[in-house]
């Protein structure tokens, strides 16, 4: 590598979304920039040319000069799949994070990022044709930028119709932007779009609306000249509709060297212009128009591009240019030979025959096929191109950077390998590590906010930012306080809760859940989720089973995989939690659990295990609970045992917040990053003092004193690394979207596919559009939000349709009347947790008067549906507490007893995240399960209660018809015994592996509802089973196979379920356990043969005696059906 250098940074990172507020934006003041800690600002730096707007004279080509003439000449040559490419990989290598961190070692303290309108079009355009790749790239530079102190300014430089006539843009020789209000339109809406998704991100500098508009060779060039302004202020008009923090920056006409066409300079307060000067003398008499103009209207004034010129003149117009104060970005950063920060070299022969090729007359045809080289040739130097355009392989021009006033560190031939995007990430993990101080290394392994880490400043590593979204982005809180924030970009999509999607049944929804809820956290500058949960329901009591994937270990490995994958694909982190046994919520900080290993390892970890091994979860939380005397954010065996050692997670463990008890527990325990502990008497509210938190200054105490080495403190760093250069330090890691469409599309589709019909008697649903005149909606939950609440899974969503808002508007225009009746009073205050809904509910209605209202409006009706159940208070479905009971609150049951007695045709729509009692069951025909389904529930359950959507989902859990059915509360062990010193509460799951349905199976316990139950509108047959041996080596598979066919009259989706019983050892197996399942959506009459393949574990169970997997040798039965208590069709095999 030629001429790179050391990036010894010293660089201040912007504080990013949580900064200790207030004006967090550069701004205009008189004719100066003022940034956000009151010093001005003089603009130093350069311009990312060529990179995302390609100019010919760049690649060393004089004819093929505008970008649609590059882009037409490559795939001439070598085709339109190989120019695709050639532009991706163009664009990943031409400009990384390296260049970025070059730039500002260099002195530099703006970039200028000239782009070209198409890349946020549906237009074909180097080799992307959708917006994504506009943003994707700018969110690189602006996470780059971040990282190094550097200010960003978004230049169109190429705008829709082209505005400039010349090579610079697409505008085939003429300025077509300024006779087309088509093309205006599209140049305004660019730029909404773009302040709308930067509007709260200070790096961004501000918006450079367009470049060098109309050329001076045109003869109407005054009438043209005419429509600039105007335009201008149309598109300021539009920008500050989304965004009123940004400057905004003008250029004048004549390559930006006239503006004698404006004359209101007052129509926005926050604007600057901008000129550029190639040529001339380097005096202050030739920038003279720019500086009286800059004086006449009292704004400043900054060239935005310069240079392609000696280095004697330029550092002659930098003398110029600072003693006028007039701030500069010199023209170009990199480009082929010299004039620049960084020299490419050309490749072997590219004059010879690329440049050559782009000279040659390519008019007609015949043209074309004589022109055109060697292909394979092309092809090779156009991919040499790309491989020396990279920052290693290009020459620092030294003289030329100095000449700009800038170049303060020594350039080298050895480029730092932690920065190096190509080097393996556990090189650049020790690299960097060992660049790293003591200090440094203390502070990136706990927090310094309420939910953030440090990075390295030193190092250029950016702050990691962590937030709560299991279902959604939770809203900002302030940097020492639980306060909400009240930003105004902090709102979400909320998806559905983690029980509905385990009620799906589909992985691949999973997965597009994942992939949604991390471009939601992209956008939102978050690093790391915390989440999916994954604690197993053993007990309907537990106040956050509705975060978490039902009672079975293999439907919540199955789930839980896709769904880290696809939130990790956004370059966003997941943090499965919590790991492990925090089944309970009530005394979760006091509760030690008292488990089987066997238990331990086949009901409470397989999901864990597969978050590890298929999922690659890059974070794990602790719990609060204890195991084995020992608190599980610092746990010997948990964490350093099976986690670590038998897992070989290379992730990070961090603590939930407050899980952290004793410095040396932490140490040596596996924790690696600490959050919000209650070291040094702080209280949950107070403003943490994170210098004492356990892993913070007494840890360092304990390392200076001789307690402990190094070698401890390194390998959590190591961990801590890993995770930023996955995260943070990833070289294009996109923005990601907000409250996208395709987002909601994801959401209404969890919730279609999750909602569960439980009761269907005599076809109550779907409701008769044709034979109904009045629907009666009556309860709370019809009208109240459930986003916000739940304690940490709070939201702040966008919107949220609440389920009354839906049926009416899918039963307008239909006829049909659609009345309401509150039918009782829950929860009023719209205050969760300190979260307010801002709705009113308050009613004073006495009970009997809200029942007498309801049955009366409902003998009027024809349809009766209720929403009930639960709704994220205290001691209901909500973080830190259990619900007291299995009963529905307020008074509910009395409610749907009167109501059933005077309509034959009521629906219960049950609202919540676990099993609630329903002692009314048989006097209601109909029975949903809808969950807590976020902002698209109203849409999703009148969909599911007319008839649009079939419903397919499946209980992920047993339901019991009562406490007595379940292991935990039958064997009296929950909520557990305290000890004498009523500081610890041990609670022993004696129950064993017997949890939910595989209690039921052993106690030959009917459920009121079964463990996969989950009816449809249409019918299913399901035969023919068969298997592809009978007889199966211990480390060998065995296939089933089905043939399900939908028998009724309309589509549908049914889960084809696999369940084993084991005969085959002496060892206490349950009567059948889950080991397989298919979701298949067929249409009427269709056939569809199902195969499923089972092995490996589904042999095993954990022999205690030996500590590990054992293979039962033997028969075994496959049972194969559409829940747990339908399992029809049978076959045997043995294992050998």
């Amino acid at each position: 590598m030629r001429g790179s250098l050391v990036i010894i940074l010293s660089l201040i990172l912007s504080l990013g979304l949580y900064a200790k507020p207030q004006g967090k934006f550069v701004r205009v003041e008189g004719t100066d920039l003022v940034q956000p800690n009151g010093k001005k600002l003089y603009i130093q730096g350069t311009n990312l040319g060529n990179w995302l707007n390609p100019e010919g004279y760049m690649f060393g080509f004089s004819k093929t000069n505008s970008p649609w003439m590059i882009d037409l000449m490559i795939k001439e040559a070598v085709g339109p799949d190989f120019a695709a490419d050639f532009w991706r990989q163009f664009k990943d290598n031409y400009i990384t994070r390296a260049d970025i961190a070059f730039i500002a070692q260099q002195g530099a303290n703006t970039i200028r990022l000239p782009f070209n309108y198409r890349l946020f079009t549906d237009e074909d355009y180097m080799g992307r044709s959708k917006e994504q790749d506009g943003f994707a790239r700018i969110d690189s530079v602006v996470n780059w930028c971040r990282a190094t102190g550097l200010y960003l300014i978004l230049d169109m430089h190429d705008c829709p119709g082209g505005q400039t006539g010349d090579n610079i843009d697409d505008g085939h020789g003429y300025p077509w932007l300024f006779e087309s209000e088509p093309s205006q339109q599209l140049f305004i809406d660019i730029w909404q779009r773009i302040a709308a998704r930067y509007k709260d991100e200070p790096v961004i500098l501000g918006y450079e609306l367009m470049n060098e508009p109309i050329a001076h060779f045109f003869e109407n060039k005054d009438e043209l000249n005419k429509i600039l302004e105007p335009l201008y202020k149309r598109t300021v008009k539009a920008i500050r509709q989304v965004d009123k923090n940004h400057v905004i920056l003008l250029g004048g006409a004549r390559w930006n060297s006239d503006f004698f066409m404006f004359t209101d300079w007052t129509f926005d307060d926050n604007i600057m212009y901008t000129c550029h000067r190639y040529g001339g003398e380097a005096t202050a008499e030739a920038i003279k128009d720019y500086i009286d103009f800059r004086d006449k209207t009292g704004l400043p004034m900054y060239m935005g591009e310069t240079g392609h010129n000696t280095n004697d003149w330029q550092a002659q117009l930098v003398n110029v240019m600072k003693q006028a104060n007039i701030g500069y970005t010199f023209w170009p950063y990199k480009k082929i030979d010299s004039s620049c920060m960084m020299g490419i070299t050309r490749p072997e022969n590219w004059d010879d025959i690329v440049v050559k090729y782009s000279e040659a007359n390519r008019t007609t045809y015949k043209d074309l096929r004589e022109a055109r080289p060697d292909q394979d040739t092309f092809r090779r130097l156009l991919m040499q191109y790309v491989e020396n355009s990279r920052f290693e392989h290009c020459t620092p021009q030294t003289d030329y950077i100095q000449s700009l006033g800038l170049g303060t560190t020594e350039v080298t031939d050895q480029t730092p390998l932690y920065l190096n995007d190509n080097a393996p990430i556990e090189q650049r993990v020790e690299d960097a590590l060992n660049r790293m101080t003591l200090d440094e290394k203390i502070a990136v392994i706990h927090a310094q906010s309420k939910f953030s880490a440090p990075g390295v400043k030193r190092l250029g590593f950016p702050d990691f930012w962590t937030d709560d979204g299991p279902h959604g982005v939770r809203p900002d809180v302030l940097w020492d306080e639980w306060e909400q924030a009240g930003q105004s970009n902090d709102s979400c999509v909320a998806f559905p809760a983690l029980t509905c999607l385990a009620a799906s049944w589909n992985p691949v929804l999973a997965e597009r859940y994942g992939r949604a809820l991390g471009e939601e956290a992209r956008y939102r500058g978050k690093d790391m989720i915390l989440g999916p949960g994954v604690n197993i329901n053993r007990t309907p009591l537990n106040g956050r089973n509705f975060e978490y994937m039902g009672e079975d270990p293999l439907l919540a490995s199955r789930m839980v995989a896709p769904y880290i994958q696809g939130l990790q694909s956004t370059g966003t982190a997941a943090c499965v939690k919590h790991f492990c046994l925090n089944n309970d919520e009530e005394y979760r900080h006091q509760v030690n659990v008292i488990v089987s290993d066997r238990a331990l390892r086949e009901i409470y970890l397989p999901a864990f295990e597969t978050a590890v091994k298929e999922g690659h979860t890059w974070g794990i939380m602790g719990s609060y609970n204890l195991y084995k005397d020992q608190h599980c954010c610092h746990n010997q065996y948990t964490l350093n045992q099976i986690l670590k050692g038998d897992w070989g997670y290379d992730g990070v463990v961090v603590s939930d917040w407050g899980g952290a008890h004793d410095t040396e527990q932490a140490v040596k325990n596996g924790l690696d990053m600490e959050f919000g502990s209650w070291t040094d008497g702080l209280a949950w509210g107070a403003s943490n003092a994170y210098d004492a938190y356990y892993m913070a200054k007494p840890y360092k105490k304990l390392i200076e004193e001789g307690k402990f080495t190094t070698s401890e403190l390194d390998e959590k760093v190591r961990r801590v690394l890993r995770l930023y250069f996955r995260t943070t330090m990833s070289n294009n890691r996109a923005r990601g979207f907000l409250c996208s469409e395709a987002h909601y599309d994801v959401a209404r589709q969890i919730a279609n596919d999750g909602i569960v019909l439980l009761q269907n008697k005599h076809g109550v649903l779907p409701i008769n559009l044709n034979q109904t005149k009045r629907v009666l909606v009556v309860g709370e939950n019809a009208i109240k939000m459930m986003t916000v609440g739940g304690g940490s899974s709070s939201l702040k969503a966008q919107h949220e349709i609440l389920p009354l808002d839906g049926l009416k508007a899918r039963l307008a225009g239909t006829g049909i009347e659609v009345d309401f009746a509150r039918g009782y009073v829950g929860d009023t205050t719209g205050n969760y947790n300190g979260v307010t809904t801002g709705q009113s509910l308050a009613d004073n209605r006495k009970a009997n008067e809200l029942i007498a209202e309801a049955v009366a409006k409902a003998k009027q009706a024809d349809y009766v549906i209720i929403f009930g159940g639960l709704n994220k208070s205290d001691y209901q479905d909500a973080e830190g507490h259990d619900r007291k009971h299995m009963d529905m609150p307020y008074g509910q049951d009395a409610l749907v007893e009167a109501l059933a007695k005077v309509n034959k045709n009521i629906v219960f729509v049950n609202i919540s995240g676990d099993a609630v009692a329903m002692p009314w069951r048989d006097k209601v025909p109909g029975i949903v399960q809808g969950w807590f389904i976020g902002s698209e529930a109203g849409t999703a359950l009148a969909s599911v209660l007319v008839g649009d959507v079939n419903p397919s989902g499946k209980l992920p859990f047993t339901w019991p018809v009562s406490l007595n059915d379940v292991g935990a509360h039958a064997l009296n062990t929950y909520p557990g015994t305290w000890r004498e010193n009523h500081k610890i509460i041990d609670e022993e799951y004696k129950e064993g592996i017997y949890v939910g349905y595989r209690w039921a199976d052993k106690q030959n316990i009917k459920p009121a509802f079964a463990f996969g139950h989950g009816l449809s509108y249409t019918t299913f047959a399901i035969s023919n089973l068969r298997i592809d041996k009978s007889e199966v080596a211990a480390d060998g598979s065995v296939s089933a196979t089905v043939t399900v066919k939908n028998t009724g009259n309309r589509a549908g989706a049914e889960v084809v379920q696999l369940y084993v019983s084991d005969h085959s050892t002496t060892v206490e197996m349950p009567v059948k356990e889950l080991r397989g399942f298919q979701k298949v959506t067929l249409q009427p009459g269709e056939s569809r043969d199902v195969t499923i393949t089972i092995g490996g574990r589904a042999f095993q169970y954990w022999d205690e005696s030996k500590g590990g997997w054992t293979t039962s040798l033997g028969q075994r039965t496959i049972l194969v059906g559409t829940a747990s208590d339908n399992l029809p069709l049978k076959a045997t095999f043995t294992v050998k």
